[in-house]
């Protein structure tokens, strides 16, 4: 700015500007070698001897305290009026979204709470927003909200030059699980305005760290999404967010239920909707418990029993003891005559299926382990010439996972033991098949090959 201004000067000596409009935007920018009694000099100088017309664009929030004295002191004298530019968050907002974007108000009340109307962060936030609706847009309402929240908020901190806490600050903030318990539980505490303004704002927000956090950060920081990263996180937080939904809306119908003596129809319709919904997502508790109002009320609950089965017959069957009659009783008796029916049909293992699960999970139940015990070298042998998919992962993370583990229980570290000999004896066996077999066991599982 100061090799332009060089130029004015050289322009002005020759008397080639003369009753010029002249427009001088971002006088904060300015560079630091060129100081504010220089420019306003210049500005002095083609007003009252070039008879020119200039317009200062600037933000006087942002000027170094030397060039707001420096400004301040010319002010009266130079300029003859003043017009301040305040949009509200609103009116900006409308400016970059369409006024029938189905997010208008939540922009709105976010953008407000942080306290900004900056175009050039609601910029950014738009750009972030439009390239992962495609990821948000099936998701629940209370988590698109969530991410609507905390994008802007990481947009704001790291684009707003007004504000002085960093984004490192920020994401610092929100993992401070001390005050996000007790917020208020130093009051005296010696803090900035600066953090006591952000803490209202993550008090406003409820904040507290989410595991899509990090991508958000690098979409701003970085301008990249792990897109696949993402939307695994996503899908695993979004079930968790409508099993929680679910629970608030029946614990909703019941303190209506409880709470007045208006009409049922109300509760009722509430919780026939939701167990009209998704059953995969209500626990046993809160199913339970609804289904002992509704057929209260005379409706009939045996579909819902069956279609809650249905839904949730595989979680029914992980376990060997599934905790449910510890905690809270079933009383209808249909839905835990089914229950136990269920876990009673005797079930029928694959031995790749099971390898499948232990290898994945890197655990067991008590009758997938008692099924590996009860398989025979042979089997296993079988097996592992079958070209079973992923079949070192299935040894290593599965049969051979058994090596690695330990018991306090006697019988059942000789279980271990016996599938960890089993499965040895069956790579030996297939190693001594041929000589690429004898080099491919010695290699990848580190046995070795005695000679026929």
């Amino acid at each position: 700015m100061a090799k332009e201004f060089s130029a004015i000067f050289s322009l002005l000596e020759h008397s080639l500007i003369d009753n010029y409009l002249i427009c001088i935007d971002d006088l904060e920018r300015k560079e630091s070698t060129l100081t504010m009694t220089q420019l306003m000099g210049v500005v002095d100088e083609l007003g009252k001897r070039k008879s020119c017309k200039i317009i200062l664009i600037l933000n006087d929030k942002t000027l170094s305290k030397q060039d707001l004295i420096d400004f301040n002191k010319y002010r009266e004298k130079i300029v003859d009026l003043e017009i301040e530019y305040q949009p509200t968050t609103k009116e900006n907002i409308l400016k970059v979204f369409d006024s029938s974007h189905c997010f208008i108000e939540d922009f709105s009340e976010i953008f407000q709470t942080l306290n900004t109307s900056n175009i050039r962060i609601i910029k950014k936030f738009k750009w972030g927003i439009y390239k992962i609706e495609s990821f948000i847009k099936d998701i629940e309402y209370s988590l698109q909200k969530q991410i609507f929240t905390r994008f802007a908020i990481f947009c704001w901190s790291f684009y707003d030059s007004e504000n002085s806490l960093s984004l490192e600050d920020v994401i610092k903030e929100i993992n401070n699980k001390e005050w996000i318990l007790n917020p208020l539980k130093n009051e005296n505490e010696d803090l900035s305005d600066e953090v006591k303004k952000w803490r209202g704002i993550a008090s406003h927000f409820g904040l507290f760290p989410l595991e899509f956090d990090d991508h958000l950060v690098s979409m701003v920081t970085k301008g990249y999404l792990n897109k696949k990263s993402f939307r695994q996180v996503l899908e695993k937080k979004n079930q968790d967010e409508q099993a929680s939904n679910a629970r608030k809306k029946i614990h909703e119908a019941w303190d209506t239920y409880r709470g007045s003596f208006g009409d049922i129809e109300d509760v009722k319709e509430e919780l026939k909707k939701l167990l009209d919904g998704d059953l995969s997502k209500i626990s046993l508790s809160n199913f339970s418990q609804s289904i002992d109002l509704l057929e209260e009320f005379g409706v009939g609950i045996l579909d819902y029993i069956e279609k809650y089965i249905k839904a949730n017959k595989e979680l029914f069957l992980s376990v060997e003891e599934y905790p449910y009659f510890k905690f809270f009783e079933i009383k209808n008796p249909q839905l835990k005559d089914r229950i136990e029916n269920l876990r009673n049909v005797p079930r029928k293992f694959d031995i790749d299926e099971v390898l499948n699960n232990v290898s994945k999970n890197e655990g067991w139940d008590p009758k997938e382990l008692d099924f590996l015990d009860s398989l025979s070298e042979d089997k296993i042998f079988e097996w592992m010439l079958s070209n079973p998919d992923s079949l070192p992962r299935k040894i290593k993370r599965g049969l051979l996972l058994f090596e690695d583990v330990s018991s306090n229980k006697e019988e059942q570290q000789k279980v271990f033991d016996a599938i960890v000999e089993k499965t040895k004896s069956a790579l030996i066996r297939v190693g001594k098949k041929s000589p690429h077999d004898k080099r491919r066991v010695e290699i990848f599982y580190g046995l070795e090959i005695p000679e026929s």
